[in-house]
């Protein structure tokens, strides 16, 4: 069922606002994982780091 509806989706949206709200969302993630990364090594690695 979620699958059926996903490849239905960007057809009744529109192509480019669905690939705008792709291009949105492919940047969130990577944030999100760049952060996660970043906060991770703050408590990983107890040395100070020189980047405030």
């Amino acid at each position: 069922g979620a699958k059926e509806y996903v490849a239905r989706f960007p057809f009744s949206v529109g192509l480019t606002q669905t690939r705008e709200i792709t291009i949105a969302v492919f940047f969130g993630v990577l944030a999100v994982v760049g952060f996660g990364l970043w906060y991770r090594h703050q408590f990983m690695g107890k040395k100070p780091t020189p980047k405030a």
